[in-house]
């Protein structure tokens, strides 16, 4: 019996479904339409009907998928989306349907490259999300250098979908959507002769010069919710910008507030920041996030740090689709220190010990207030916090800049994302 891994790479991916594709483009226009997306075009994306391109897009929003896909709708595109949505009961079906393609996060694929080049000889077009996840603060995340590789051998046009107003529509803190205007637009980014006559950095510099955003730098459009806009931010907010302190930070219904050394930072519908009195305020949510990667920087280069934390041990079903697609198997101790991450606990009942080596761990994709995710090698593990669960963002960050310790390379495109001003 066929593993839903071995499932997934027996076939090449296929171009998708007409009819599935018309089907799903009148209900992305209907969800565009009523969550008041509005489309800017700096070409004619006509063009590419019958003509195959590269659509890279911004990662500012959970729905980003539907309202970038509905603004190149006469254009199908084949997908690139997160290998762990491909063992959801519900989606597995649809996603081979429209031709997606599985890409494990934060580490080599060479099977998503070869399905890309697969698609692209064929005729198709592919659809990318080169950050790889959603945003965390509000700004783009690193875009690995091989992107560059990847559209010089595919040798074909590039356009950029770039979005104004998506995350403070879904922020990754949130669960429920906020109404208020969103801008897609859509600009051409590189033709085939650029690609040709561009060095990789060339190309790399000006990738990055047009992708770059940050949300904030744009607060006159009002969203409203469901929650207020603090709801939710002490999951990835976790340091007080006035006594430093970690973990005190707790939600009301205007802002967020320390129970330390109680400065209260109040958010209004805009997403500004705003204080009382004496109270310290950061200009924006990404500057505060960002503030304290620049504290974890000086941390991680302590002799001895470490992170521990008690944890499950979850796992995607090779055989069955389940609604969540990860199941606890196990529970133990896990520790993050410069060597790398470990666990030391059960698995299936038997007592186990795993390393994984900080070389190979260039971030731990996370879900705010709950768990972390580890790809390494063929495995797919998440660790679910069994305790403090609003510590994984530290996990994550923590990760991220004991990677960068190891890796001089990585820590320069880190530092593109993380430090440019924008």
């Amino acid at each position: 019996m066929k593993t839903l891994e071995q499932k997934l790479t027996s076939q090449r991916p296929h171009k998708p479904n007409k009819l599935m594709y018309r089907i799903l483009a009148v209900i992305f226009g209907i969800i565009s339409k009523k969550n008041n997306v509005h489309y800017l075009y700096d070409l004619d994306v006509k063009q590419f009907k019958d003509k195959p391109v590269i659509l890279l897009a911004q990662h500012a929003s959970r729905n980003d998928f539907i309202y970038v896909t509905y603004g190149m709708r006469k254009t199908r595109f084949n997908i690139v989306v997160g290998y762990h949505n491909f063992f959801s009961k519900y989606v597995f079906t649809l996603l081979r349907m429209v031709g997606a393609i599985p890409k494990k996060l934060y580490a080599p694929d060479l099977g998503a490259v070869l399905n890309i080049k697969h698609v692209v000889k064929n005729g198709g077009s592919v659809l990318l999300f080169p950050e790889g996840i959603q945003s965390t603060s509000g700004s783009n995340h690193p875009v690995n250098p091989a992107t560059i590789k990847l559209l010089k051998s595919c040798k074909l046009p590039v356009v950029l979908c770039r979005s104004e107003g998506a995350y403070k529509s879904r922020p990754r803190y949130k669960k429920d959507c906020c109404k208020g205007k969103m801008t897609y637009r859509y600009t051409m980014l590189f033709d085939e002769k650029q690609l040709q006559e561009s060095t990789e950095e060339q190309l790399y510099d000006k990738l990055m010069e047009s992708f770059s955003y940050n949300e904030f730098q744009h607060n006159d459009v009002e969203f409203k919710g469901k929650y207020p806009h603090s709801y939710g931010l002490d999951k990835i907010l976790y340091i007080c910008p006035k006594c430093k302190s970690e973990f005190t930070l707790v939600t009301h219904d205007n802002g967020i507030r320390c129970t330390h050394c109680h400065n209260d930072v109040l958010i209004d519908s805009h997403y500004r920041l705003h204080g009382d009195g004496d109270s310290v305020v950061p200009s924006d949510i990404d500057s505060w996030y960002k503030w304290q990667r620049s504290v974890v920087q000086q941390q991680v280069k302590e002799e001895h740090f470490a992170l521990e934390g008690q944890f499950e041990y979850q796992v995607l079903d090779k055989y069955k689709l389940r609604s969540p697609a990860e199941q606890t198997v196990g529970e133990g101790k896990v520790m993050l220190n410069k060597e790398g991450l470990h666990y030391f606990g059960t698995v299936n009942g038997e007592k186990v010990e795993q390393h994984y080596d900080i070389t190979n761990i260039p971030s731990l994709p996370f879900t705010p207030g709950q768990s972390f995710d580890l790809y390494y090698g063929n495995e797919c593990v998440c660790f679910k916090a069994k305790s403090r669960p609003l510590e994984v963002v530290k996990w994550m960050i923590c990760s991220e800049e004991l990677h960068n310790l190891t890796d001089p390379k990585w820590k320069k495109v880190s530092d593109d994302a993380y430090q440019v001003k924008k």
